[in-house]
């Protein structure tokens, strides 16, 4: 297990890959070939770091934006959110201006040995749909959860005071990869939704409405019309908004209305922002419009919350 506050030099990295590793960064001569998990907690300033087929992997940043590409697409990551790669398949990243990211390769026998962990029967058993494609979730934005926060902040304070116990840390990131895989298990579900057809329509559809998902939560601070979210995905406005409520539940004024929510709550419990820059931040034009819509969703004013949620 590997903790890095540099990225590797990309020509020797590419070569590793070639050779799965062999006596590279596995330091144990015991270590089994390929990736080795590898943790990279990087403040870096413009940066690119292009075509590596790496392990399954998260991405994700503390500070500043970034943007992944796989399959000829490109999404921009913002603290607060997290993208998926699948073992194997290439990646690109960019960071534009300057960020620090804490993406997370977790190692081929690593992976492997969480997942038979939960081929147990009667053990764990909401993981069982997980099993059939181990290795497969989808390419797109997903919002962070709390306890994901927790972990990732956790891990993040250790490391930056240059003491992680190596026990603790893989405690850590077998309960990150837990959280990771049952919250893209969701996919599948949200997939089921859909009539019935064949499964690979289904996922053509989900693929398509993830890319509108993906830009409500680049661009969830700046003014999206069903026009602009139909043609990401693809379809027709009225299609595009029968398919989006089926598959997640809510349609996209309420689900973007949920993300700017959630990012109010956030900002209120994590940071000292005055109300006025918050409701800016999610894009409302006055303190008066944020605090009836948080009302509405919460019980609760901006203020009182900030005070509940710090006790």
């Amino acid at each position: 297990m590997i903790i890095r506050h540099d990225f590797p030099n990309i020509i020797w990295l590419k070569k590793q890959i070639d050779r799965r590793f062999n006596s590279t960064l596995n330091t144990s001569s015991t270590a089994s070939m390929g990736w080795p998990t590898v943790l990279l907690n990087v403040k870096s300033q413009a940066n690119y770091r292009g075509d590596i087929k790496g392990p399954f992997s998260l991405f994700y940043n503390i500070q500043g934006q970034s943007k992944v590409s796989v399959d000829n697409r490109t999404v921009a990551l913002r603290p607060g959110f997290f993208f998926l790669t699948n073992a194997s398949q290439a990646y690109d990243l960019e960071i534009p201006t300057s960020a620090e990211t804490f993406n997370i390769h977790f190692g081929e026998q690593f992976l492997e040995e969480i997942l038979e962990s939960h081929r147990f029967p009667n053990e764990l058993e909401q993981d069982w749909r997980i099993k059939a494609r181990p290795y497969h979730v989808y390419n797109r934005l997903y919002p962070q959860s709390p306890p994901l926060q927790k972990l990732i902040l956790a891990i993040h304070q250790r490391e930056r005071e240059d003491f992680v116990d190596p026990l603790w840390l893989e405690e850590k990131l077998y309960a990150i990869l837990c959280i990771i895989l049952t919250i893209s298990h969701k996919d599948f579900t949200s997939i089921e939704r859909l009539p019935a057809m064949k499964t690979s329509s289904r996922e053509e559809i989900f693929r398509r409405l993830s890319l509108a998902v993906d830009l409500i939560y680049a661009q969830f601070d700046q003014s999206l019309s069903l026009e602009d979210l139909a043609q990401c995905s693809f379809f027709s406005k009225f299609h595009f908004l029968r398919l989006f409520k089926v598959v997640f539940g809510y349609s996209p004024h309420q689900f973007i209305t949920q993300v700017r929510i959630q990012k109010a709550k956030e900002w209120l419990q994590h940071t000292d922002w005055p109300i006025h820059l918050i409701a800016n931040g999610i894009g409302l034009e006055n303190t008066s419009s944020f605090s009836r819509l948080f009302y509405q969703k919460t019980g609760m004013y901006p203020t009182p919350f900030r005070m509940m949620a710090r006790k």
